[in-house]
């Protein structure tokens, strides 16, 4: 009897550990073929924190989404679908999931980004380490096999900022524009992404 106990404890902590697709505890990435990732459906999320101003805070998210589009579509990846997410709300792995399936996107791609201004440290580790006030953009990627809704690829932080440092001559360092920096970041986004 108590044998029998112990199993069935064992198999509930085994399924346990799986999770739904649309929680946070999904099955582990499987092996993930960026060829077969050609229309998926887009769940976009863009958190600005400390704007310069109402009316950036109001252009980023559009922009950055338009960038986007436009960076998928020059890799042949035409989304069958976009949704957008409002900041306030956090994205759902399984309405994304539901959502690929009713549009019959072979993917389903979640991109949750966040843009900030900040002191940030550059060079850190060097002799001219330095802070500069940036805007920092910050990007998780999560990729959803619709066929089955396993987790195929799952980003660390991706991120960019407005400023290239120049860790010789720190005061040559360059500055992008706001414009630049969100194309900086889908750019690292697609190339972790793509492997290309």
């Amino acid at each position: 009897m108590r044998a029998l106990a112990l199993a069935c404890l064992l198999l509930a902590g085994c399924a346990s550990t799986t999770g739904s697709p649309g929680s946070r505890e999904s099955t582990p990435p499987v092996p993930f073929d960026a060829r077969l990732f050609r229309q998926p459906a887009v769940m976009v999320r863009v958190e600005v924190r400390q704007p310069a101003s109402n009316r950036e805070s109001e252009a980023i998210p559009d922009d950055y989404q338009g960038l986007l589009l436009e960076a998928l579509n020059a890799k042949a990846i035409v989304p069958r679908d976009v949704t957008i997410v409002p900041a306030r709300e956090k994205l759902d792995r399984g309405r994304a999931l539901a959502r690929a399936r009713e549009v019959g996107a072979d993917h389903a791609l979640l991109v949750d980004v966040s843009v900030s201004r900040a002191q940030i440290p550059f060079c850190t580790g060097t002799r001219r380490a330095f802070l500069a006030a940036a805007l920092n953009v910050a990007q998780q990627v999560v990729v959803i096999r619709a066929s089955d809704g396993r987790v195929g690829w799952s980003s660390e932080r991706l991120e960019a900022t407005s400023v290239e440092p120049d860790c010789e001559t720190p005061r040559e360092s360059q500055r992008r524009s706001t414009n630049e920096t969100l194309q900086a970041a889908v750019d690292r986004l697609l190339a972790r992404l793509l492997g290309r």
